[in-house]
């Protein structure tokens, strides 16, 4: 894979869109469409806002979740807004753990955390190792 001009690349994508689908990632330098290599630093939220943007994480039962996994060699920064969304009326008491950082979150956590209005003790992170737990 060739990576971006700038060393940065942008989700442009639709909700659902394929990863490895250059025509979703966009160079906020050059705007030229590049698929992301481990050189890149991915940005994701309203317009590249990086670490601040907002992600939307989608739960169901049976521990099913929307995934965000990195190998990249340095470590996650978590800001922003993390938003988990129910896909259907959950169970009391499960666990997802939705976002995997192989060099861990270097101590940092979403700013701002949204939970479904279900009535459930939802907590989410901090960040424990490298995985990011989420339980209702």
């Amino acid at each position: 894979m060739t990576p971006s001009s700038s060393g940065q690349i942008v989700w442009t994508g639709p909700s659902g869109g394929s990863w490895s689908n250059s025509a979703n990632w966009t160079d906020p330098v050059s705007h030229l469409h590049f698929a992301p290599s481990s050189t890149d630093q991915l940005l994701f939220g309203d317009g590249g806002t990086g670490a601040a943007g907002t992600l939307k994480i989608r739960v169901d039962n049976g521990q099913l979740s929307d995934r965000l996994t990195t190998t990249a060699a340095a470590a996650a920064t978590l800001n922003g807004t993390l938003i988990i969304v129910a896909q259907s009326a959950l169970n009391a008491n499960q666990n997802w753990t939705p976002i995997t950082a192989a060099a861990g979150f270097g101590g940092t956590d979403f700013a701002v955390k949204t939970f479904p209005a279900d009535g459930g003790n939802w907590v989410a992170g901090p960040p424990a190792g490298v995985n990011y737990p989420v339980h209702n």
